[in-house]
Formats: C-alpha cells, sequence, structure tokens
C-alpha cells in the first residue's frame, strides 16, 4: 500500500497537530482531522481513509467507541484507539468493537507506526482472505433481505469466524457501545463459528437487546439475520431461500 490515507480524530487541536505531524514523517497522508464523533463518520464517508485513529474521549454526544463502531460496521474501515484511558470499564466497551489495535498515550513515533502497520496488515489478510465480500449479487440478496419490514441486519459469516459480508439499516443516532446491531451481530458470530467447528450447528435463535437473531447453516458458511420482535418469520422466508442459495452456490 503506497502512501496510506489515515483519518485522525482527536479533539483537543494540540494533540491532533502533534499526531498530523507526526503521521507526516512517517510517510502517512492526512487527509482530514475530525473533533467528534459525528464528524468522523461523515469524514470516513467522504474519505474512505485506510485506517481511523480514534481518540475514545470526544467532544459532543458520541464517543470514539461509539463513532468506531459504526465506521467499521458501515465501512469496513479499520479502527486504532487512541487514549489516556486504560480502565477496564473502557478496556471492555472498546473490545467489543473489534478495534484493529489500543495505543495509550502518550506514545511515540516507533509505536504509533507499528500499531498502523499491524493493523493494516491484518485487514488486508482480512480482505484477501473473504473476496467474495465485493460480490455484487450478495450484495443485492443482503439489500433485498434488509428492505423487509422488521429485519435489522443481516450478514454472512465463514467458518473461521470473518464477517464475509454485512448490512444493517441501524442509523448512527440509534448506536450505543452495548447494544448495537453490529455488536450483536459479532458476538452471534463468534458463537456459531464455535458450534460450525464442531459440528453443532443447526439453527439457532436468540434474543439479545435489540430483538432476535436467527443464524442458519450454509455449508461452510452462516448467514445471520437480525429482527424486530414483531417480525413474522414468514415474511422472509423467501428472501433466506434465496439467500442461501447464493451464499452455496458462490461463496
Amino acid at each position: 500500500m503506497v502512501d496510506p490515507q489515515i483519518l485522525v480524530v482527536e479533539d483537543e487541536r494540540i494533540v491532533a497537530t502533534g499526531i498530523r505531524n507526526m503521521l507526516g514523517t512517517l510517510g502517512y497522508r492526512v487527509p482530514a482531522v475530525a473533533a467528534s464523533g459525528e464528524e468522523a463518520i461523515k469524514k470516513a464517508a467522504e474519505i474512505q481513509p485506510d485506517l481511523v485513529l480514534m481518540d475514545i474521549v470526544l467532544q459532543g454526544d458520541m464517543d470514539g467507541i461509539q463513532a468506531a463502531e459504526h465506521i467499521r460496521a458501515r465501512f469496513n474501515i479499520p479502527v486504532v484507539y487512541l487514549t489516556a484511558y486504560a480502565d477496564e470499564a473502557t478496556v471492555r466497551r472498546a473490545k467489543m468493537t473489534a478495534p484493529y489495535g489500543y495505543l495509550l498515550k502518550p506514545f511515540n513515533e516507533r509505536e504509533l507506526h507499528a500499531a498502523i502497520e499491524m493493523a493494516l496488515y491484518k485487514h488486508m489478510m482480512e480482505r484477501e482472505a473473504t473476496p467474495s465480500a465485493e460480490n455484487p449479487e450478495l450484495e443485492h440478496a443482503l439489500r433485498e433481505l434488509v428492505k423487509t419490514k422488521g429485519v435489522n441486519a443481516a450478514a454472512v459469516i465463514s467458518k473461521d469466524g470473518v464477517m464475509v459480508h454485512f448490512l444493517n439499516t441501524v442509523t448512527p443516532e440509534e448506536i450505543s457501545p452495548l447494544s448495537s446491531m453490529a455488536a450483536m451481530m459479532t458476538r452471534m458470530a463468534e458463537k456459531c463459528t464455535r458450534l460450525l467447528k464442531r459440528g453443532e450447528m443447526t439453527e439457532i435463535l436468540t434474543k439479545d437487546n435489540r430483538g432476535t437473531v436467527v443464524t442458519e447453516k450454509c455449508g461452510e458458511f452462516i448467514l445471520l439475520v437480525a429482527m424486530d420482535e414483531s417480525v413474522d418469520m414468514n415474511a422472509i422466508k423467501s428472501q433466506k431461500k434465496r439467500l442461501k442459495e447464493i451464499i452455496l452456490g458462490i461463496l
């Protein structure tokens, strides 16, 4: 990767300038600096950076963990946290968003460079391991599924626990660190991949903070559908059947 683009999210101007200068010295491009979670999401959508350096404590209603959760779920952009807070509760919340790194302030150039390179490499390997994530037929089928009334999200998970594709209809305002759709789907994916590896995977219905997750085995992949409590399973049966055929036929 030549001159990766890094989005810096930091609400202290002096600190942000220092990080930007450090990144420039290391050979990275910094197309923008965001000072809030809401601005970070907007910039991530506009710029599509290769990586986001995210401070956890930010001004505004959305903190860095919430913003990172949204960016990862919607744009599949790796996030590395930068923070002076290392208490157990903060680390636990951060872990739920599956970050690619966690740097404690103050840090030096060597530590920053190592964290970024490891995150970029991990993300590259994940993408190479899941080329089907760019499959237009799968994309279309998932979009049709989430359009169904009462369906909040759909995902396809590999037997190794890699999110092959994920779509949701949850807005940024609805996302919270402990009950987001992405976090719930991730927890279910981890559980289902363990069962699949042991040959025990059939179909599981589980209730969580936002409703019900239905999981279904599709060969060596898993289909997850997150729904509201009131959804009629029969209403999405045809879409699920078609999606299962696509997964089995393409992946």
